[in-house]
């Protein structure tokens, strides 16, 4: 009798303590959420200063960040795969009208379709999937993305 209430008790904690615990698709988000916090901020400032950032620049602060979503994209858990997706689209938008332009923003500022794919990464479900992507991380890696 004895013997079996400390294997059920074994069991139990060894259940808790493996709940408690994340996921190995969490741990891989989280091993890449500092490059994705950095990247955020880079392409959101650059786009936000178009003129006075490179066309390399530019380029590559989409390239490092649109590969980051991408990672993250292959090894993200089930219940968040959907928004880093959405997050991952509604960037390489913005990625696609800048390379049509050359990656020029003095050029971007005025281009219809740069203008209106910057604009898209306001509309309520690109909001509503970048927010579930800093949720996650902010609780499950305890790292905060910030609002920006």
């Amino acid at each position: 009798m004895i013997k079996s209430f400390r294997v059920a008790l074994v069991l139990i904690v060894a259940v808790l303590a493996g709940s408690c615990s994340p996921s190995g698709e969490t741990t891989a988000v989280c091993s890449r959420a500092p490059e994705l916090e950095s990247s955020i901020v880079a392409v959101d400032s650059a786009v936000l200063a178009m003129t006075e950032v490179s066309a390399r620049q530019l380029q590559s602060m989409f390239a490092v960040l649109l590969s980051s979503l991408v990672s993250i994209g292959e090894v993200a858990p089930p219940e968040v795969v959907d928004q880093f997706a959405q997050v991952e689209r509604a960037y390489l938008a913005v990625s696609v009208a800048l390379q049509n332009v050359l990656w020029e923003g003095s050029v971007g500022v005025s281009d219809a379709a740069v203008l209106a794919s910057i604009d898209d990464l306001t509309r309520n479900d690109n909001v509503e999937a970048l927010s579930a992507v800093r949720t996650f991380i902010t609780d499950s890696c305890r790292v905060d993305l910030g609002s920006g």
